[in-house]
């Protein structure tokens, strides 16, 4: 089961607080233990109702890249459906794109399909340009959420071959980062959330696990900087492992 730890942080801060609160109220004659208790109960159990209650989605925007297929096309649209303003971003958006087509066709008005290929860093700025014309005046980018997985098979004896080392490396990190950097400023004025998504180890077969351990190691230690530096600033950097091979598989 897995534990929250900025969660047990607020318990305890909530517990402290009920501890000098209880002192003042032993003055009044109310005993400590009772007093205490008492608060503790109350302020944990309206902290829990508050953290378990649904999110609002008015006036919020979620951009999520990777929706060619799989769980970011589904997401993009389940998201739609949720109330959001939606950025689904697509490597092609042609009319011979498929999944670009019926994001189109089942999307609502609030439904806006984007081109954004990875490998063009000049595709980034334009999505970035294009979302902050698209934003109504009372909307905020609240989520970035990056679904742009990839998994390249290879045979054992190509396990020192350092070009597949550079693109997993330059697909998942480095233009992952150019994202997160570039939509940035949004998200911190809408304190939102950066949501990954990614696969787990133990699903990652022989032939894959040499370059995507080192790729998703680094990544791992990018998010848990991220998560530090942005605490402050009311942005929470989430991560989500899937355990099917490829967040492109639904």
């Amino acid at each position: 089961m897995y534990i929250n730890p900025e969660r047990i942080e607020h318990v305890v801060s909530l517990g402290i607080a009920c501890m000098v609160a209880a002192h003042v109220l032993r003055l009044c004659g109310i005993p400590w233990t009772y007093a205490f208790y008492v608060l503790w109960s109350l302020t944990v159990l309206i902290y829990w109702r508050n953290a378990r209650a649904k999110v609002s989605t008015v006036g919020k925007a979620v951009l999520v890249t990777g929706c060619d297929s799989g769980i970011g096309l589904s997401l993009a649209l389940r998201l739609d459906q949720l109330g959001f303003r939606v950025f689904a971003c697509c490597a092609h958006v042609d009319e011979r794109s498929a999944s670009a087509q019926a994001l189109r066709r089942n999307g609502s008005q609030r439904f806006h399909v984007l081109q954004l290929n990875f490998n063009d860093d000049l595709q980034i700025f334009e999505v970035f340009a294009r979302v902050t014309q698209l934003l109504a005046r009372d909307e905020k980018l609240w989520a970035l959420v990056n679904c742009e997985g990839i998994c390249w098979t290879h045979d054992a004896g190509q396990c020192l071959n350092i070009n597949i080392y550079k693109r997993m490396c330059d697909y998942i990190i480095f233009r992952t980062c150019a994202t997160v950097r570039m939509f940035l400023p949004l998200l911190m004025h809408a304190r939102g959330r950066i949501l990954t998504i990614g696969r787990t180890c133990e699903r990652t077969t022989c032939h894959e696990t040499q370059h995507y351990l080192i790729s998703k190691a680094i990544f791992d230690a990018y998010d848990k900087l991220l998560r530090q530096q942005l605490k402050h600033r009311g942005v929470k950097v989430c991560r989500i492992e899937l355990l099917s091979p490829n967040t492109s598989d639904r």
